[in-house]
């Protein structure tokens, strides 16, 4: 395989920036070939000059970064017959038009098994290549080598005894009230019913609801309704980031937070820490300090979220809600601790009880992080999307009999 291009764009707290430089690392620790071309630069398109007249073996970006990247309005991808391949690591309907976009060697990777069911329903079904699950690796400082504590210095360094990284837009809201009675009254319902299960993703909601109602919509219709679904996946994504934390809040459970918009949660939270909003890169810093970390998986009910690989790696115990990817690749109680949204009352006697028997936490901890660097490392997710690539463009080239 020759030259890889990996792009490099905008991203809240930088964390896909800094997944563009770890997978960078893996590739050449691999022994391949990897440029890193920042398409927020000014001389980010003459730096891709450069290499385009050379061969590449592939392009590729999170989140469908320099997809629509063109040349007198032809698709540079194909005027140069390379793969691009997208790992998107957000719900697909937030990223529609991106997806769209019609590449003759377009490869997509989802980070869940129902984002990957969706594109298939939503889109044509030759508009890709190949998709693929793919989550991202586990990210820790490049700058320090990982630290491997024995049960002493895991109880004496570690000073922070739950963690939790990520963004509060306040209390949840419905957007979609304004869209008509009925309509609201639809999206209320399947809000209620995903809200009511622990592993129902949008559109087995969705689904549920339609099929309960005996409606029955075409494809297109269907579609339409998929692109208001964003909304939906706002309101249950805060919903229970909210929930989870205003639980352990009233038990106090001593939880530090770093992230946007929590500092009016203050003086309601009083057992918790609160801090400003740091980089993703910052987090790095203090996953070797923190005992557990804790997860919301943004909805990913049947997939795996960054923290949770990062904080592994980085040696800290996982305090997640369930996810049906989880259960096939750790065991509970073992490699990581899982919480049930279906039994959110329970989650505040499962954290004292690790944080008050700190062997048994230790050992979570240091079986997670074993697992982690084994199977989860950035060199496994560069070693796969390597195999992805290779194993489909040998494929197209093959004659049908």
């Amino acid at each position: 395989m020759s030259r890889i291009i990996l792009f490099k764009g905008q991203s809240n707290y930088g964390s896909l920036r800094l997944h563009i430089d770890q997978l960078h690392i893996a590739l050449r620790n691999l022994g391949y070939e990897s440029v890193v071309i920042d398409l927020t630069q000014d001389d980010a398109y003459s730096t891709l000059d450069k290499y385009i007249n050379e061969p590449i073996s592939l392009f590729f970006a999170f989140n469908g970064i320099g997809v629509n990247m063109n040349i007198e309005g032809k698709s540079i991808y194909n005027l140069l017959n390379v793969p691009f391949v997208a790992a998107y690591v957000d719900h697909p309907h937030m990223h529609l038009e991106r997806l769209a976009h019609k590449i003759d060697h377009h490869y997509v990777m989802m980070l869940d098994k129902g984002h990957l069911n969706f594109v298939h329903t939503y889109f044509p079904e030759n508009h890709f290549k190949a998709t693929k699950l793919w989550t991202p690796g586990g990210n820790f400082n490049t700058k320090k080598p990982i630290t491997i504590h024995t049960k002493e210095e895991f109880i004496a360094k570690r000073d922070i005894p739950v963690l939790f990284t990520g963004s509060f837009r306040g209390i949840p809201q419905k957007p979609w009230e304004n869209y008509g009675e009925n309509f609201a009254n639809l999206l209320d319902e399947v809000v209620e019913v995903i809200l009511s299960q622990d592993t129902i993703s949008f559109e087995e909601g969705l689904n549920y609801v339609l099929a309960t109602r005996n409606i029955h919509l075409s494809k297109q219709q269907l579609n339409k309704l998929h692109q208001v679904m964003p909304y939906v996946n706002t309101y249950v994504h805060a919903m229970r980031r909210y929930s989870i934390l205003n639980t352990l809040a009233e038990a106090e459970i001593p939880v530090t937070i770093y992230g946007q918009g929590w500092a009016s949660m203050k003086d309601k939270w009083k057992s918790f820490t609160i801090k400003e909003e740091g980089t993703f890169e910052e987090t790095l810093d203090l996953l070797p300090r923190a005992k557990i970390v804790l997860n919301t998986n943004t909805h990913f009910v049947h997939g795996g979220h960054e923290r949770v690989f990062a904080a592994m790696v980085n040696g800290a115990a996982v305090f997640s809600d369930i996810s049906t990817y989880y259960e096939e690749q750790f065991t509970n109680n073992e490699d990581i601790v899982l919480y049930k949204w279906t039994e959110l009352q329970k989650a505040p006697n499962i954290l004292n009880y690790y944080l008050q028997d700190e062997e048994a936490l230790y050992n979570v901890a240091i079986k997670g992080q074993t697992l982690a660097l084994e199977q989860h490392s950035w060199e496994q997710r560069a070693k796969s999307l390597i195999e992805f690539i290779e194993i489909n463009e040998n494929l197209f080239g093959i004659e049908d009999i």
